[in-house]
């Protein structure tokens, strides 16, 4: 120092040391280093998490969030690697964080991690790839940023992995168990009409009169006419046998009545009636009897009634007897009435019941009357003697001759 003469002092961001050649000029700190005071003989290195890219610096520069340094006197920040991030600056820079669970960085210099997609988790930390692990099926993650997945509940499912909600079972399954990949089906003979189900008991047995013959039913099947299923539960119909029907909303077969059958094929809801001309006196039958001639029956009959004297029935299955001609009479009934029998010369039908001997001084007279099923011939009078007794005769008692034209 010359006697006399003041000396400056050095800026911030410089430095004078013993090595100097000329105490006239003062040096820059370099880069990494910083002065923050005057007159300084050294510069001072930059702390962990900071840097200096430039010279005679009073102070250096913060690390960028997703930067770090983790030594002194840096020119340059480092950036954070995949599966880190820096959120901070100043001093906590100096080590760059690892991503937590449920998160992921596949990039370098991030300030944040990114959450796993839904349907995704991650159970370690600091991963660096975005392919989190999938959920498995019959587990889900509806968030972001997950460390696990939650299992499905009871009466849902996931069908497939990474799925990001479950979905309820379908009417005709139930679901007890959490965490899986499939429903169960409710059993044959029971039906299940609701979704989501968590219980075997959700699943409902089939009433009588119906049925469900495979698992997994939404509702039961209604047994076809002339079929029954008697029992709850039931996975099929029975035929109701021949003389039998369906009742009791087809949960029993019972027999038919008296006057009605039902053959069995193919099998029926109800019985049938017997048609006129035939019969069944005997319950549960599947035919009907067919009656004889000289008998008839009308609908539903549960037997034959014989003819009455003054018709017939020639045939059998018949629904009505015929009345006998003019001409003719029946005084017998059932087999017997067959047909009817002429009346011979001098005699006419009426309905005494008793047919009167031929007078021998009638020669070619015969008989016939209008009235009505005649059951026996009446002696046809002479034409004097009738025509002398006509009042004390019904009108419709003449004398024919076998064409049934009357002659008296």
């Amino acid at each position: 120092m010359v006697a006399g003469v003041a000396c400056d002092e050095c800026d911030e961001g410089y430095y004078m040391d013993s090595t100097s050649h000329s105490l006239t000029e003062c040096k820059e700190c370099p880069k990494g280093y910083y002065n923050d005071a005057t007159a300084k003989t050294v510069c001072k290195a930059c702390d962990k998490g900071y840097y200096n890219d430039a010279t005679a610096k009073s102070v250096c520069k913060a690390c960028s969030r997703g930067y770090y340094n983790d030594a002194t006197a840096k020119t340059v920040c480092k950036a954070c690697g995949k599966g880190r991030y820096q959120d901070t600056t100043a001093g906590q820079s100096s080590a760059c964080k690892l991503c937590g669970q449920g998160y992921y960085n596949d990039a370098t210099a991030q300030t944040v991690c990114k959450g796993c997609a839904k349907g995704h988790f991650e159970d370690d930390t600091g991963s660096q790839s975005s392919a989190c692990e999938r959920c498995d099926s019959g587990y889900y993650n509806d968030a972001t940023g997950k460390s696990e997945c939650k299992a499905c509940a009871e009466g849902q499912f996931t069908g497939a992995d990474a799925l990001s909600e479950c979905v309820l079972c379908d009417a005709g399954f139930y679901n007890d168990d959490g965490g899986v990949s499939f429903c169960k089906p409710c059993s044959a003979g029971f039906y299940l009409e609701d979704a989501g189900a968590s219980s075997s008991t959700s699943c409902i047995s089939c009433p009588r009169g119906r049925y469900g013959q495979v698992d997994r039913q939404t509702f039961c099947e209604v047994c076809q006419d002339g079929q029954i299923s008697g029992s709850l539960a039931g996975t099929q119909c029975e035929n109701c046998t021949a003389g039998q029907f369906q009742a009791d909303g087809k949960s029993k077969c019972v027999g038919c009545e008296k006057g009605y059958f039902a053959s069995g094929t193919p099998p029926t809801s109800e019985c049938q009636e017997c048609s006129g001309g035939y019969f069944q006196e005997h319950p549960g039958m599947s035919v009907c009897g067919p009656c004889g001639a000289g008998y008839f029956s009308e609908d539903a009959a549960t037997v034959c009634v014989f003819c009455a004297i003054g018709f017939y029935n020639p045939l059998s299955t018949q629904s009505a007897c015929s009345e006998c001609a003019p001409g003719q009479f029946q005084n017998q009934t059932g087999s017997n009435a067959t047909k009817c029998i002429d009346c011979v010369q001098g005699w006419f039908a009426d309905e005494s019941g008793k047919l009167q001997r031929q007078s021998t001084i009638l020669s070619l007279s015969y008989v016939s009357t209008n009235t009505p099923a005649p059951v026996s011939c009446v002696y046809c009078l002479v034409s004097l003697v009738y025509a002398i007794l006509r009042i004390s005769l019904t009108s419709h008692r003449v004398c024919c001759d076998v064409s049934s034209k009357c002659m008296c």
